[in-house]
């Protein structure tokens, strides 16, 4: 090794340990990072929540404002300045959980809340003195003012259950009547004694009816599902709920029967004759309270939108609603024998018997693969298939005939959610969600011996991109599935049957089955025959229709091709 070669060594080798040393001293930067929270700081809350059911927007707490007490002018943006401990908006809203802070040394808080507004409100200030215990969740619930309303006290402290249901797969749910005899208001009378009713009128449970004003139901259990949960009073008129449909115009009111009336290029419309109520998941191991109370609502005189007031029905999340990350519900379709069918999940029963055209109760199974097997009443197995079911999954099995024309088990998954993706979403999607409070929505399916039919409105016409057309036996179209119809209409749907083929829509209509109207989809039409009520064109929910039977001459009427129903929401 010369000279030269020695010092270029000694040179590399000095100076590495120096990189490494001044790496080593290196700080590395850090990108700024914004936390979006609304609460950042450690705060501790209570059981103990201030559910507002009046017009009240400001908190003051042991003299202490907690709120903003901002007034805008009507045409100011509503941008209210947020506050510690309503960082939202800096207001009261629906539901506020009072944090262990608003607590003096003593454990005691002195609660005030009113209304400030641009526009005074009759509604007086109403103080509530709250003890903190840490043993027991109570509700304190602010009603409207005796302006408004009269038979209530100001408030009314409840207390609420949070231990969960006694079995995993099922909620809890009560009611509280709050109502009572609206002031100052045209509405109808509907305050009284009050039943929760299942969507057809039918009651849920006899702990939950009949309940008087200021009654509180015990909390009865029911298996998990998507529902509309109903309440009606003691005539058995239909008490509606807070708001109205999202994605329609319908948060008018008619005046003589509470019921929904659109309002279409501010033009105003007669009454649809449906009570607004929503549809939603009742979530496994989930708590909640349906509340009857006085609520602001709208109607139309004269071309000019007044709020008022009416009983209304308010659902309340007594926890926050679980996320259901293991359970899906599964149902059996009879589209396939006369006699009664019984559905097996990994060779156990499940659920009711399904007669023909019937469906049978769905059921909750743990998320994951199963094998369903279709049997008859003697237990003979008429058809099997397997499939992965997802937490949150409604499936239906269909017993039908398959392409061959044999008994086949198809797997059909319902959309309960009523939402669905927008074509004017964006180029990257963001405003492609959708969804509706009270969906009417069809899934169409052919299991009839007709190769292709298409099914349509009145006299032919299409119902817009998603009209079923050219379905196949025993083919689930899974491509744009549902057909959802509109709401702003008082005149039935009608459902024709066509004989179609690739080319050729809608095709020649087949007069021997008969055309269903939308009525047809009304469970019990004695739910609208009150004195100045009409029977709605619909009820709203998620619905599959399948043409069945056989078109042949000489068929039995047993086996002659119908429209059969089934509805998924209950």
């Amino acid at each position: 090794m010369n000279s030269y070669t020695l010092f270029l060594k000694r040179a590399v080798y000095g100076v590495l340990p120096a990189m490494l040393l001044l790496g080593s001293c290196t700080k590395e930067k850090l990108s700024p990072k914004s936390d979006y929270r609304p609460v950042t700081d450690a705060r501790g809350n209570t059981l103990m929540r201030l559910v507002n059911l009046g017009d009240f927007n400001q908190v003051q707490v042991n003299g202490d404002t907690l709120t903003n007490y901002t007034i805008l002018h009507p045409n100011d943006a509503k941008k209210y300045p947020a506050t510690k401990y309503f960082p939202d908006n800096g207001r009261l809203g629906t539901i506020w959980n009072i944090p262990k802070a608003v607590f003096n040394e003593k454990g005691e808080a002195s609660i005030y809340t009113e209304a400030a507004n641009y526009n005074p409100s009759p509604q007086t200030g109403v103080t509530i003195n709250v003890n903190e215990n840490s043993n027991e969740a109570i509700d304190y619930y602010l009603l409207q003012d005796k302006f408004y309303v009269e038979g209530l006290p100001e408030w009314k402290a409840v207390p609420r259950d949070i231990t969960a249901p006694s079995r995993p797969d099922y909620c809890k749910v009560r009611i509280i009547n709050l109502s009572g005899k609206v002031q100052n208001s045209p509405m109808e009378s509907l305050e009284g004694n009050m039943t929760l009713t299942w969507a057809d009128g039918t009651p849920v449970h006899t702990a939950t009816s009949d309940i008087a004003v200021e009654g509180v139901s015990p909390y009865i259990e029911i298996p998990y599902g998507t529902y509309q949960l109903k309440v009606l009073n003691n005539m058995g008129i239909q008490v509606p709920a807070v708001g109205g449909p999202s994605g329609e115009n319908a948060r008018l009111m008619d005046v003589n029967t509470s019921t929904m009336v659109f309002s279409l290029l501010n033009q105003t419309v007669e009454s649809i004759g449906l009570t607004y109520v929503p549809i939603q998941t009742y979530q496994p191991g989930g708590i909640y309270t349906i509340v009857i109370h006085p609520a602001t609502v709208t109607y139309n005189s004269q071309k000019e939108d007044i709020d008022t007031r009416q009983n209304c029905i308010r659902i309340i999340e007594d926890i926050a609603a679980p996320a259901n990350r293991t359970y899906g519900r599964v149902q059996l379709v009879n589209a396939w024998s006369e006699g009664d069918l019984q559905l097996y999940i990994d060779g156990a029963p499940s659920g009711g018997t399904a007669a023909y055209t019937q469906a049978s109760e769905a059921g909750a199974i743990i998320a994951g693969h199963h094998l369903f097997e279709v049997k008859s009443a003697n237990g003979t197995q008429l058809a099997s298939t397997t499939a992965n079911l997802l937490a949150g999954d409604h499936f239906s099995i269909w017993a039908a005939p398959g392409k061959d024309g044999n008994a086949s088990a198809l797997v059909v998954s319902n959309n309960l959610s009523g939402s669905w993706n927008a074509d004017n979403s964006g180029d990257d999607g963001s405003l492609a969600g959708r969804s509706k409070k009270i969906p009417l929505d069809i899934r169409f399916m052919n299991f009839s011996n007709e190769p292709f039919i298409s099914i349509t409105g009145k006299d032919g016409q299409p119902y817009g991109a998603t009209s079923p057309q050219n379905l196949q036996p025993g083919i689930v179209p899974i491509a744009q599935p549902l057909l959802s119809l509109g709401m702003s209409t008082n005149t039935p749907y009608s459902f024709m049957v066509f004989r179609s083929a690739p080319g050729v829509v809608p095709g020649t209509w087949i007069a021997d089955i008969p055309v269903v109207t939308s009525t047809a989809f009304i469970a019990r039409p004695q739910l609208y025959t009150h004195a100045s009520r009409m029977l709605p064109y619909m009820e709203p929910g998620v619905y599959s229709m399948a043409l069945v039977g056989t078109t042949a001459a000489g068929a039995a009427p047993e086996k002659k091709a119908r429209l059969m129903i089934i509805k998924h929401t209950k």
